[in-house]
């Protein structure tokens, strides 16, 4: 570990992580800190399912990351979502997707715009904010819910329902912790370090950083990326990720890879079901956000709750599942009773509207923000969209002209 690099990160996202991944394929120093927990030797966000377009995977990331490594595209192989499903109200309804929609010719118009106010936003992200308005039709509750649920905040936006409209046509899931342990990896392999360290803590002075203590050693470098900032506005809830790991032949016949499920009694939220068959186990991963407020008196008592309420919710879908559940288990979302960056959420995602570009993505001086509050509206595929803006903006900065822009059409 060196002393001094180009960019220094830390956080338990994805956002820094790209970011620094694509300025060291320029040429960089980069040193990225993962926070997250680890369990064995691997992060806890391993099987949690990251759910992307397949238009922004095959359009855009794919050809950004195979550009550094070919290697990346061939060790991450997404997988593809097949069966889509939601289940409301006592019934199970088939979501038509995949071939029934690739050549249906508004589908395709509405992909389109969604990947080029993407692709526009890689270099300008304010892009997003000034999406243009368009008409969202009336829609069955089951569809409401998918938006609801493929998003990090509950408002339903124009952008989210053409991500939603792009996600008919196809998706894939890519395992959370594979991805990030692929990124650092190569991170490490290149002009970079990648490690892992719960403990990392950001020397100010001011309102600037002075440096970052690694592992107990103070580190200084020219660019500084976090996820926790200072003004950050306070969270409305908290993401829960839950893994659950069953005999495969519990999984009911006709049951999705994907489904988008009513909530549970009391909470507010659906549940993202993720189903990966892999006999003689299925492993079935659970998303959904907790509301937080003053009723109960503690994060842990929330957790507790919501976990106890969800279970019962996924013994409705699959019957018969205590007697051959193998593991169960949820991502501890808290630290020191407070909701970790990466883990919250905030039902309104909005910028205000006189943020400027600059300040948008560098709140005050060397610092560049990996908030994925910014590009809420696309969950994990935002994540990973911010940190290409975030590479874009350091290049911006030094007046680079080799910006990372992919077309996506």
């Amino acid at each position: 570990m060196n002393n001094t690099y180009d960019v220094i990160g830390a956080g338990e996202g994805m956002a820094g992580l790209v970011a620094s991944v694509l300025l060291a394929g320029k040429g960089f120093s980069c040193l990225w800190a993962d926070t997250s927990e680890q369990e064995e030797g691997l992060p806890v966000q391993y099987n949690i399912p990251s759910l992307i377009t397949r238009g922004f995977w095959e359009q855009g990331l794919k050809p950004i990351l195979g550009s550094l490594d070919t290697s990346i595209i061939e060790t991450l192989r997404p997988r593809k979502i097949r069966h889509m499903q939601s289940i409301v109200a006592g019934k199970r309804v088939d979501i038509p997707s995949g071939e029934l929609l690739k050549n249906s010719s508004f589908h395709r118009k509405m992909q389109k715009r969604y990947l080029s106010l993407l692709a526009r936003s890689m270099a300008n992200p304010t892009t997003i904010m000034n999406a243009p308005i368009g008409m969202i039709p009336r829609m069955e509750p089951w569809e409401k819910e998918f938006i609801s649920g493929l998003s990090r905040t509950t408002t339903m936006e124009y952008v989210s329902y053409l991500r939603y409209l792009t996600a008919l046509i196809g998706m894939y899931s890519i395992d959370y912790g594979e991805m990030k342990h692929v990124l650092g990896s190569f991170l490490a392999e290149t002009r970079g370090t990648y490690v892992c360290d719960r403990d990392v803590d950001y020397l100010s002075g001011g309102k600037d950083i002075d440096g970052v203590r690694v592992g107990g050693t103070t580190l200084k470098a020219r660019y500084y990326l976090t996820e926790d900032l200072l003004a950050s506005d306070a969270a409305d809830g908290f993401v829960f990720y839950g893994k659950c790991e069953l005999a495969e032949e519990v999984i009911p016949v006709g049951m999705g890879d994907l489904l988008v499920v009513s909530p549970p009694d009391d909470m507010d939220y659906p549940l993202i079901l993720s189903v990966n068959r892999t006999s003689p186990t299925a492993m079935v991963t659970v998303v959904t956000r907790v509301r937080v407020d003053n009723t109960l008196t503690s994060l842990v008592e929330v957790f507790s709750w919501a976990s106890g309420m969800i279970l019962k919710r996924l013994r409705q879908i699959i019957p018969f599942m205590d007697e051959f559940l193998v593991s169960l288990d949820g991502v501890d979302p808290f630290s020191n009773n407070t909701i970790r960056p990466w883990f919250s959420y905030r039902d309104h995602a909005r910028p205000p509207w006189f943020s400027a570009n600059r300040r948008y993505i560098k709140p005050v001086g060397r610092i560049f923000a990996c908030d994925r509050m910014k590009v809420a509206w696309f969950d994990v595929e935002g994540e990973i969209l911010w940190g290409i803006c975030v590479a874009n903006a350091i290049l911006k900065e030094l007046n680079r002209s080799d910006l990372i822009i992919k077309t996506m059409v």
